[in-house]
C-alpha cells in the first residue's frame, strides 16, 4: 500500500497490516512505540538509519522474511 503520510502508514503496522521501512528517529518518536518490533538496517546500507518495523503480535510469515530479504537485496545493488 501506499499512503501520503507517516501517521497513516504507522497506523496500519500498528493494527497488523503489514510492515514498513522507516526512519528510526520516526519510531523512537511514535505513540506507538512499545506495541511494534523493528529490525535494525545495516549502516552501510542506509543513508539515515532505517529500521524494518511491524507489529509485536505479528505471527512469523514467510511473506515477511520475503519482504525484508527482497528490500535488503535491492538495497545492497543500489549502495555503492
Amino acid at each position: 500500500m501506499e499512503f501520503g503520510t507517516l501517521d497513516g502508514i504507522l497506523g496500519c503496522v500498528v493494527v497488523g497490516l503489514g510492515c514498513t521501512l522507516m526512519p528510526i528517529c520516526v519510531l523512537n518518536n511514535s505513540q506507538y512505540r512499545d506495541e511494534r518490533l523493528t529490525e535494525k538496517i545495516a549502516v552501510h546500507l542506509a543513508y539515515v538509519p532505517i529500521v524494518m518495523d511491524w507489529h509485536r503480535d505479528t505471527l512469523p510469515l514467510n511473506a515477511l522474511d520475503t519482504s525484508m530479504e527482497s528490500v535488503l537485496d535491492r538495497v545492497r545493488r543500489i549502495t555503492p
